[in-house]
């Protein structure tokens, strides 16, 4: 149908059919203007809701200053944290579920992006009052695996850790009397006892103080296996790389994290 016709000195008018669309057209105009050309993104405003999942270590060591972050820079912003140890099936992330994931996960599916967010290292502790700790000899990976161990297993296979995998190599047997899911609790877990337990640097030193907790000379042995440092990584899908309030919460956590 016609909606424009010329008349003299090349003017153009509306046919009468044009005229009875032009409301449904300009609903509709403002509609896709508001579609495609949104107000830019204010984290003072937003009222975005954000999906984390993440370990109690991430938690531990990222979560506070997080939420301090968000409280002074996107006030209307809410945060919710899933409890996450193993990471090998982007569904969640494909389906919503979750908008960003943090840890530290070898085995994440390749076609997601991610991005490193600090290293960290693993260390063995103990009680201060352990007989290992006023031992001048030097601590070896057999004396330590000769006291009891709490293990800390974030893998579908709870006997799968980097320490298990050491020891066998090395042809040791190790008293493994309890394996965790969470590392705050193995680290609470040593205070009255003669346990030990492999865990990472940044989660130990904090609670060293006001524990009664204290890290242990690594063996040699650890030493000369080039230990792979833990490093802690965000992960989120394709579809929110372009997000702006997504962005702005990737470099929030990135910021947080390289102050640590």
């Amino acid at each position: 149908d016609p909606i424009l016709v010329r008349g003299q000195g090349s003017q153009m008018f509306l046919t009468e059919y044009a005229k009875s669309i032009q409301g449904q057209v300009s609903k509709l105009s403002q509609e896709l203007t508001e579609l495609f050309f949104r107000e830019p993104f204010k984290a003072s405003t937003s009222k975005r809701v954000f999906h984390i999942g993440m370990s109690d270590y991430l938690s531990f060591v990222l979560l506070p200053e997080v939420i301090d972050r968000l409280n002074q820079e996107a006030p209307h912003m809410k945060l919710i944290v899933h409890h996450l140890n193993y990471f090998s099936d982007a569904s969640k992330l494909e389906n919503g579920e979750l908008d960003l994931v943090l840890g530290y996960f070898p085995e994440a599916p390749v076609h997601i992006d991610k991005e490193p967010l600090y290293d960290d290292y693993g260390v063995f502790v103990t009680n201060t009052s352990h007989p290992l700790v006023n031992n001048k000899e030097k601590i070896t990976l057999k004396k330590i695996i000769e006291y009891p161990l709490i293990m800390v297993s974030f893998n579908n296979d709870p006997t799968d850790t980097y320490l298990d995998r050491l020891i066998r190599t090395e042809g040791l047997d190790a008293k493994v009397k309890v394996v965790v899911p969470h590392s705050l609790i193995a680290l609470l877990a040593l205070k009255k006892n003669n346990y030990i337990t492999h865990t990472v640097k940044r989660i130990a030193d904090p609670l060293l103080k006001y524990s009664g907790l204290t890290i242990l000379p690594t063996p040699l042995e650890l030493k000369e296996a080039h230990e792979e440092p833990y490093v802690a990584h965000q992960y989120w899908y394709k579809t929110s790389s372009d997000d702006e309030a997504h962005q702005w919460l990737r470099s929030l956590v990135k910021e947080v994290a390289c102050e640590k």
